[in-house]
């Protein structure tokens, strides 16, 4: 076990859930989150609300 599994293992027994990266960690419409849209299409569609 290295030093980034037991950062993991101390996310998941502090909030009961492995971490999240990318976009699935954000709460996006679902217009917003077609499904055969890629990730790289969101970003753009995010980068131009912003």
């Amino acid at each position: 076990m290295n030093a980034y599994d037991t950062a993991q293992s101390l996310f998941y027994v502090a909030y009961g859930e492995e971490k999240r990266i990318g976009l699935e960690s954000y709460d996006l419409p679902k217009s917003l989150v077609d499904p055969a849209k890629t990730e790289e299409e969101i970003e753009n569609s995010l980068a131009s609300i912003v």
